[in-house]
């Protein structure tokens, strides 16, 4: 699978782009739950070539900080779900 190499400074429109593609797939989908390279890889619609994972944890965390998204852990493993999905 190809990545983009250049990562240094990630762009507001992409971080925000990636937001989008999760909250539209917890709509269509709110009992989903995922790791953060489960999301990365299966959630986000890669417009290009597939961005590195950093990115995709940038915009997972924002949506924690606004409450969006909650982490559920699993064994060993973290998931991203809805808040209040595995209730």
């Amino acid at each position: 699978m190809k990545t983009r190499q250049n990562a240094a400074t990630p762009d507001e429109s992409l971080i925000l782009a990636i937001e989008s593609e999760v909250l539209a797939y917890l709509e269509a989908r709110p009992a989903s739950a995922d790791t953060l390279e489960g999301i990365h890889r299966w959630w986000i619609r890669w417009p290009g070539l597939e961005e590195p994972m950093s990115i995709t944890e940038i915009a997972l965390n924002r949506l924690q900080a606004r409450g969006l998204l909650e982490q559920c852990r699993v064994g060993s493993r973290i998931l991203w779900r809805k808040p209040g999905a595995g209730r």
